[in-house]
């Protein structure tokens, strides 16, 4: 069901919009970005119990001052950690070196939709191939020991879907030794879809 979902129209013209403004310089944070689309699927086929208020200790909705503030007293005190990157766009904030879940992330992405906080991104990376789905597997046990077992789930993938309107994906990319895991509010961010594919047909 999820490779016929992947292929279909629907998902293609999301895709689209996400990368003529999420990422419009198609960076590496595209995909991981349009790959969350696919729980707005499960979310509308799953009932859980369970609640996601934020990401990286952040609730929904946080501005995107309030995140560059922590973050800045993060890289103060850890100097090595939590490196800026150069702003893309105006929709995102982008940090290298982050510990995340007791691990130093290769990046974290905040994404934002009228500066508020609705999206979150980490990602790890190794070397050998054997050693990110090493990776992977001890995330998946992570998170399944916080949320309960995922709501879906491939060999390639697992997803949590919340009541709240929030989930969780968690994603190995075998052909770059990558592990993503992305926290989707869904409300706020399907609000950005729309604006910007709006501003997306401005443009015709």
């Amino acid at each position: 069901m999820l490779d016929s979902w992947f292929a279909s129209t629907a998902y293609r013209r999301l895709e689209v919009t996400l990368v003529l403004v999420l990422c419009p310089d198609w960076s590496m944070q595209m995909t991981r970005i349009m790959r969350v689309l696919l729980l707005a699927v499960l979310a509308a086929n799953a009932e859980t119990p369970k609640k996601l208020s934020g990401f990286f200790g952040f609730p929904w909705n946080t501005t995107r001052v309030a995140i560059e503030k922590r973050m800045d007293d993060i890289h103060r005190k850890f100097p090595q950690c939590a490196l800026k990157i150069p702003e893309f766009d105006s929709s995102n904030l982008i940090y290298e070196r982050v510990e995340f879940g007791g691990r130093i992330s290769d990046n974290v992405l905040f994404t934002f939709f009228q500066n508020r906080l609705c999206l979150g991104s980490v990602r790890f990376s190794e070397k050998e191939s054997d050693d990110i789905v090493v990776t992977f597997g001890k995330l998946r046990e992570s998170l399944a020991e916080k949320y309960g077992e995922p709501d879906t789930e491939d060999v390639f993938s697992a997803g949590w879907v919340f009541r709240d309107s929030s989930n969780i994906y968690l994603r190995l990319g075998t052909n770059d030794n990558s592990v993503d895991i992305t926290y989707t509010e869904q409300t706020t961010f399907g609000r950005l879809l729309r604006e910007t594919e709006r501003k997306s047909k401005v443009d015709f």
